[in-house]
């Protein structure tokens, strides 16, 4: 009832006042205060707050909301060398990088055999960066997670996909606490959630997500599955004059095995690249010509000129409490 009302009320709103009004309400109440509470304008980008690194282009779940499940998958698998891992954290040492580093993009870090030399090298040269493992847990071992947490990672979090969602939580995930925090912290210095705004409070992060594994998320810019099933209940239709600011290309660093470096972590398949950190620093693709014009187009309140962008409904007036506030997001790395 609640939804048919919003339904009736939203095309009641639109039939009685011209788009170009409502665009204009929208611009003013919702996309310039987002972009405001970001510190964002025509002559300023701040540093990235994340990157993330797609460490192998591999996942092991079976998700039908994402076209890297290993049912659909159709990338090549690569997994990132060393010494170009290397170049990048030397180069985020270089400006005393703060941030997050996750090792995510659309992958499963886990199947990723040199993920623990890769968290260690990052801990020695950013001894204040935040370090997070997202991952579906399918991989997760006693051994595996004890070896993450010694080198030196502050969060991990697992989305745990299931068709049951009132099943009891897979072994390795409850032990993981037991047998491997437990040996680390304090039970007081072990918490959930993410990293708080005032940066490293000395606890450890560690969530369990559970999600069904069948469920529409979003349309990870036109390549999920499963996103066009007009029966469930939470696709939400986001048309090009309702979405909220993104600011994904002003916030996120995303880099492929490769070195290839993506506009966000929404463009699967690296479609539209800024650059490659195999030959370009990373600053030199953070404030060049191809980040330029995503930003510039989206500043504009233009989320039509690029196709990830405008198959994309990850961002919109419906999607902010889901995303949390702006200004949560926002969390200013400085330097």
């Amino acid at each position: 009832m609640i939804k048919m009302m919003r339904k009736t009320s939203k095309s009641l709103i639109k039939t009685l006042i011209p788009s170009a009004i409502l665009w204009r309400i929208h611009d003013l109440l919702i996309y310039k205060p987002q972009i405001s509470n970001l510190g964002i304008n025509d002559h300023t980008t701040p540093l990235f707050q994340s990157v993330f690194f797609e460490v192998r282009t591999r996942c092991n779940g079976l998700c039908s909301f994402c076209a890297a499940n290993i049912q659909d998958e159709i990338r090549e698998d690569m997994s990132m060398p060393f010494e170009l891992y290397a170049k990048v954290i030397d180069e985020l040492e270089g400006i005393k990088y703060r941030g997050r580093i996750a090792y995510h993009v659309n992958n499963e870090p886990l199947l990723f055999k040199d993920l623990t030399n890769f968290v260690s090298y990052a801990r020695e040269k950013l001894p204040n960066a935040w370090i997070q493992i997202l991952s579906n847990g399918k991989s997760l071992g006693i051994k595996k997670g004890d070896e993450l947490v010694t080198a030196g990672i502050n969060e991990l979090t697992i989305n745990h996909y299931t068709d049951d969602l009132s099943a009891p939580l897979p072994k390795r995930l409850t032990e993981f606490k037991e047998k491997v925090l437990l040996n680390h912290f304090k039970p007081e210095q072990i918490g959930a959630g993410h990293r708080p705004t005032t940066g490293d409070d000395g606890v450890f992060r560690f969530n369990i997500l559970p999600s069904r594994v069948d469920e529409v998320k979003n349309s990870r810019a036109g390549t999920a599955p499963n996103k066009n099933e007009p029966d469930k209940e939470h696709i939400q239709v986001v048309e090009t004059t309702a979405r909220g600011f993104c600011q994904y290309p002003f916030t996120q660093f995303n880099i492929r095995a490769d070195g290839t470096v993506s506009m966000c972590c929404a463009d699967l398949y690296f479609s539209i690249p800024m650059g490659n950190v195999t030959n370009q620093s990373v600053m030199d693709i953070w404030n060049g010509p191809e980040f330029t014009k995503v930003r510039q187009s989206l500043l504009k309140g233009r989320r039509d000129a690029f196709d990830t962008c405008k198959n994309c409904d990850y961002y919109g007036v419906d999607h902010t409490a889901h995303q949390g506030s702006i200004k949560s997001l926002a969390y200013k790395i400085t330097h």
